[in-house]
């Protein structure tokens, strides 16, 4: 599930625009990646920060408890 669109948000730096919820899979448990505006395709980011990071950062699927 995408979410994109909006700034920020509760202790997120306003440069996160986008939020995607990932199901659980063989190698990984539910998680969450925040993402920014860059087009054509959103990058990943640290949502306190705001900054771009690879999709293999830990803090690029954060996983939900």
């Amino acid at each position: 599930m995408v979410y994109q669109g909006g700034s920020g948000g509760k202790g997120m730096d306003k440069k996160v625009t986008g939020v995607r919820i990932m199901d659980a899979n063989k190698n990984q448990g539910r998680r969450v990646n925040y993402t920014n505006n860059a087009k054509p395709t959103p990058q990943t980011v640290n949502p306190k920060t705001g900054t771009t990071i690879s999709n293999k950062d830990p803090r690029g699927h954060i996983p939900i408890i």
